[in-house]
């Protein structure tokens, strides 16, 4: 052996060193809305796979790195690039929009690299929305559950987009990828909710073009008609009381009055 060969240290000779695999919730579309673990995921990773516009969103980390876009590629060839650059002990990133924990299309990539895969929670756009209306999901004191549906992907699976089995007026109810008009969605709501419950709408979220409309089920149809929410692929749908705030003033004093006792 020459002088510049170099061989593994003895323990670990035979160990088959590979790179990770990085799953990281990039957030709605705000450079500051991912989280610090997650940048330093997209940091320290060589390669990296994106839905448009996130690599110019995060162009100040990514812009010399290798990059695909995912619908640029079938299912087996992303697996192929993912194994081949894990093989040679390079960091591959998933640049997902939001957070992958709601209709993520990553679960096939899950099963077959769990061993690789390191996976990052990002900011929701129901967060960011409900953040942006100063509220809280069940602040009202009448919700007791949050319901989170696509309309598009009940059409998929169960042959129509009807989501009143689904909800109720005790629930606040989220939408992602709404395929239904104001008109049809305004039909459904009504079976469930009242006509004065509120329904607020966010589209285009963090971007120079975000919009944030305030109805009701009784207003929404006129309200929204022009917007047709229906062809809008970035919409973000919140019904129920939200708007409602509850005074919890005596519950917060009886908690402190309980910590006083506990001597905490």
């Amino acid at each position: 052996m020459g002088s510049n060969d170099y061989q593994l240290p003895t323990k670990l000779r035979g160990i088959n060193i590979r790179g990770k695999l990085y799953l990281i919730g990039c957030g709605p579309g705000k450079r500051n809305l991912i989280t610090i673990a997650g940048e330093e995921c997209l940091k320290k990773s060589e390669v990296i796979f994106y839905f448009p516009p996130y690599e110019k969103i995060f162009n100040d980390i990514v812009a010399n790195k290798e990059k695909y876009f995912f619908f640029n590629h079938s299912f087996n060839k992303i697996r192929e690039i993912v194994e081949q650059n894990l093989t040679q002990n390079k960091n591959v990133a998933f640049m997902v929009p939001g957070d992958l924990s709601i209709f993520s299309p990553f679960s096939g990539f899950m099963k077959i690299f769990e061993k690789d895969i390191e996976v990052v929670p990002g900011v929701g756009t129901y967060s960011y929305l409900s953040a942006k209306l100063k509220r809280i999901l069940n602040a009202c004191g009448k919700i007791y559950s949050i319901s989170i549906l696509s309309t598009r992907m009940l059409l998929e699976r169960k042959g129509n987009a009807d989501f009143t089995r689904y909800t109720n007026r005790e629930s606040t109810l989220i939408i992602y990828m709404n395929i239904l008009s104001a008109k049809m969605l305004q039909k459904q709501l009504k079976s469930v909710y009242n006509e004065n419950t509120p329904v607020i709408v966010g589209y285009n979220l963090t971007s120079d073009k975000e919009a944030i409309i305030k109805t009701t089920v009784k207003n929404m149809h006129t309200d929204l008609e022009r917007i047709k929410i229906e062809n809008e692929k970035l919409v973000t749908i919140i019904v129920g009381n939200i708007l409602e705030i509850l005074d919890n003033s005596k519950w917060w004093d009886s908690k402190v009055e309980s910590y006083s006792k506990e001597g905490l």
